[in-house]
């Protein structure tokens, strides 16, 4: 899921970024969804890695400053909520519960962080 996810997630910061300039009114809104989607791309593909217990691929130091996003705060749920409007309603339940256990890995990367930080 989270493979299948990573992939959708990049589509969908390319089809944000067209919507950016396509819309400009609605600039501000769907140039935060592209960012939103890339940089959950990159996410979702750690969390494959790690639960297809491919951890070679974690350590190769071209995530580094995804380690240290996880401490920032997750899309406000109103933008949640735009962002899940916008994508394929077919994806939806998928993005739904791939969303919840990356919210949870991310839980246990910042509690691990907090731990190696005290």
């Amino acid at each position: 899921m989270f493979h299948r996810g990573a992939q959708r997630k990049r589509q969908e910061a390319n089809m944000f970024a067209v919507m950016s300039v396509s819309y400009p009114d609605k600039a501000e809104l769907y140039t935060s969804l592209a960012d939103y989607a890339a940089v959950d791309a990159r996410y979702y593909d750690m969390a494959s890695w790690y639960y297809s217990d491919e951890i070679e691929n974690l350590d190769d130091g071209t995530n580094e400053d995804l380690l240290m996003l996880t401490s920032v705060s997750e899309l406000s749920p109103k933008l949640y909520a735009q962002y899940l409007r916008n994508i394929d309603a077919s994806c939806r339940a998928e993005e739904k519960i791939t969303h919840e256990m990356l919210r949870d890995l991310k839980s246990s990367i910042r509690a691990q962080i907090k731990k190696n930080l005290d």
